[in-house]
């Protein structure tokens, strides 16, 4: 049997991915070492 996952999990599994979007964007663009947390 699949469990469906419930709304509030759907939700921390989407920001959990943007937020990995967004820094691998960075390192990409300006590199690990010129990436701080508070970008």
């Amino acid at each position: 049997m699949s469990e469906e996952t419930g709304l509030r999990e759907r939700k921390k599994q989407r920001t959990r991915r943007a937020l990995s979007d967004t820094a691998i964007g960075l390192f990409l663009e300006h590199g690990f070492d010129q990436v701080s947390v508070a970008d």
